[in-house]
């Protein structure tokens, strides 16, 4: 059983390489995902997705980002403005460095560890913008109820309908159900997006990080999944925790190609116990590598455990053009980590002291 599970592995990889190396900007198996409901298990019109397969789990954000492509066709040619891209694009990510699985011992390839903290996180932010979606009519008149597949372990960690996720993780269910009701209703006509962006836009992303940023509500349900992962990879999930934090307070655009060049930063496996974050020198990692971990560590490390740091960041970001300084700081954190620094502590003196104008 084993050896047939290392053969499947080694043929899901082949298509992996071979799709990455016709196109970068998907996610390994991009082609091969559900595009649309009746593509998955339907039974007593139930539509039942098991987000334990990647290629089923993958199939959440493809229908997402086609269902809501004719509401940013101005931020974009091929929907590639969509703000939701940033969803599918880390879940790629995710799933090609390993951290969405728990090595060979699953005789399917394509499993995803309901053990594994990423896969915990990612789950909660894909099924709850999903089933917000569906329930909204962004997904259109459905026909049939949703469902998810239980894990087959830790089940009691995750939700798997509508009605018991907006019990488990009531946020994040309404921030979604905020973002897909404003995106119905107010269509982007002005697209200005650089380097200040437009109202229209601004909003948009507010409410997308507001929506994302509720993961901290499910975190709580899979962190101890943190102890499960060796000391480096643990440090570098709770720093990317914090990072975030400080993206979202920019509006950050985490459209198609903002969030591939981001990533591409990011580290291509998981993280052993040498590799910690400030001292990795001949790791296998690229120089921009280590320094995205090396400033994701030391916002983390200033920012606690008080979280001063944030808290004088999100006032400084209080404005758009503040927003737009912070983005460029995000931007450019890895190619001049000397323009970081200064970047960053020019405008928390700068915009940090303001008072912040009333919405």
């Amino acid at each position: 059983m084993l050896l047939i599970s290392i053969v499947l592995l080694f043929l899901v990889r082949s298509v992996e390489n071979q799709e990455q190396a016709r196109n970068d900007d998907f996610p390994s198996m991009w082609e091969q995902a559900p595009g649309r409901l009746e593509d998955y298990k339907i039974r007593d019109n139930i539509v039942i997705i098991n987000p334990w397969n990647y290629r089923e789990r993958l199939g959440l954000g493809k229908i997402l980002i086609s269902a809501t492509a004719k509401y940013f066709s101005k931020l974009g040619a091929d929907n590639s403005g969509n703000l939701l891209w940033s969803l599918v694009v880390l879940t790629g990510w995710e799933w090609r460095t390993g951290r969405l699985t728990c090595g060979l011992e699953h005789e399917d390839p394509l499993h995803i560890c309901s053990r594994s903290w990423w896969a915990g996180i990612n789950f909660f932010i894909l099924a709850t913008s999903f089933l917000a979606a569906a329930h909204t009519g962004i997904l259109g008149d459905l026909a049939y109820q949703i469902e998810f597949s239980p894990p087959e372990a830790n089940s009691a960690d995750f939700c798997y309908s509508f009605r018991h996720c907006s019990a488990v993780t009531p946020k994040a269910m309404e921030n979604w159900r905020i973002f897909f009701e404003h995106i119905k209703s107010n269509p982007i006509c002005d697209a200005t997006v650089s380097p200040l962006f437009s109202p229209e836009v601004d909003k948009a992303w507010k409410l997308f990080w507001d929506a994302h940023l509720a993961w901290h509500e499910s975190n709580e349900r899979v962190n101890y999944k943190l102890q499960n992962a060796e000391g480096a990879e643990a440090q570098f999930s709770k720093d990317f925790i914090n990072a975030v934090d400080f993206i979202a307070a920019t509006h950050f655009s985490a459209d198609l190609k903002e969030t591939n060049a981001f990533i591409a930063n990011f580290p291509g496996c998981k993280l052993k116990d040498r590799n910690s974050p400030l001292e990795m020198t001949s790791d296998g990692f690229t120089e921009k590598q280590k320094t995205l971990m090396s400033f994701f560590n030391l916002l983390n490390t200033m920012n606690n455990p008080e979280g001063l740091l944030l808290h004088q960041w999100q006032k400084a970001m209080c404005t758009e053009e503040g927003r737009a300084k912070g983005r460029n700081v995000i931007r450019n954190m890895v190619e001049k980590p000397l323009k970081f620094i200064l970047d960053t502590v020019g405008n928390l003196i700068a915009l940090g002291q303001q008072d912040c104008p009333v919405s």
